[in-house]
């Protein structure tokens, strides 16, 4: 019975990491063919951009036992400063999107929106991808 229940769990997990892969896969290759349709560099920059925070975000949230001290040290640190100076800045980034005087709203013009959606969107899938292949890897392995 252990072995039946240790394939099952196997499975599970495989089936999730299959999922997860597939799904980011896929994401790619959508964004991949848009930003050559496009050809906007500054989605390309923010592509990037929103990927690399989400691959330190994905670590951050799913570290390795041998990790976890020295990233809850560096948790605090980086709660300090979102908590202080990004905040207090959210104003100001505010202010600039929805400044008229180039004759509408920033936050209207497409390049911004575009830039704004490619980001988040490659942050959100970057660090669900990393979360997943940290934590399922990880307890495969064990």
């Amino acid at each position: 019975m252990p072995l039946i229940q240790e394939l099952r769990d196997n499975l599970r997990v495989s089936l999730k990491l299959t999922t997860s892969f597939t799904t980011a896969a896929v994401f790619a290759i959508c964004l991949v063919s848009l930003l050559v349709i496009w050809r906007d560099a500054m989605a390309l920059l923010a592509a990037l951009i929103g990927t690399a925070l989400g691959w330190a975000v994905g670590i951050l949230l799913a570290p390795y036992p041998e990790e976890q001290k020295r990233f809850q040290r560096l948790s605090k640190g980086i709660a300090g400063f979102l908590g202080g100076y990004v905040a207090a800045k959210l104003d100001r980034i505010f202010d600039l999107l929805m400044d008229k005087s180039g004759g509408g709203p920033l936050i209207l013009n497409v390049r911004v929106v575009r830039g704004l959606s490619v980001g988040i969107a490659c942050l959100l899938v970057a660090s669900v991808t990393v979360f997943v292949a940290r934590t399922y890897f990880q307890t495969s392995e064990s």
